[in-house]
């Protein structure tokens, strides 16, 4: 039987259980990384990473995959990004990763960050237009509020 996915925030997760499953993931790489504890602790850090936005991919409590995000106040408004994204060798291949992304979306969204990578990126998971403001003077330059009631026959 197929254990079930659970997908969770990384906030209270121990660095030590983030480290094993980033090295896991890019142990394959074409160019060899080194990424002691030590390391990954100096590249967060200097990446604003925030566990309250990132998100895990479990099974049977096993770490096995993860979006690391980074975030930061500017000009008033949180802006973040992807760190690291990653999955461990043992699930690559199972769709975990497009999987992962959304939920970090959706996690993102809910705590009110303005950008992530790109509308853009948004664009391309929801498969719909994506504004950022509820009023968009370069749509609505088209009125597009009535595009409709030009089409009708009748009004």
């Amino acid at each position: 039987m197929e254990s079930a996915l659970k997908f969770v925030s990384l906030e209270g997760v121990a660095l030590t259980d983030i480290h094993a499953a980033f090295v896991d993931a890019f142990s394959e790489y074409e160019v060899p990384m080194e990424m002691p504890l030590a390391r990954l602790q100096t590249m967060l850090t200097t990446r604003d990473y925030r566990p309250e936005l990132s998100t895990a991919c479990l099974v049977d409590g096993r770490m096995v995959g993860f979006v690391l995000v980074g975030g930061r106040l500017i000009d008033g408004q949180l802006q973040v990004y992807d760190c690291a994204t990653g999955v461990i060798r043992a699930f690559q291949n199972q769709k975990i990763g497009s999987q992962l992304l959304p939920r970090a979306l959706e996690r993102v969204r809910v705590a009110g960050a303005q950008r992530f990578v790109t509308p853009t990126t948004f664009q391309a998971v929801s498969g719909r237009e994506v504004r950022a403001e509820l009023w968009d003077p370069a749509a609505e330059a088209s009125m597009g509020h009535i595009e409709l009631a030009r089409w009708a026959d009748y009004v």
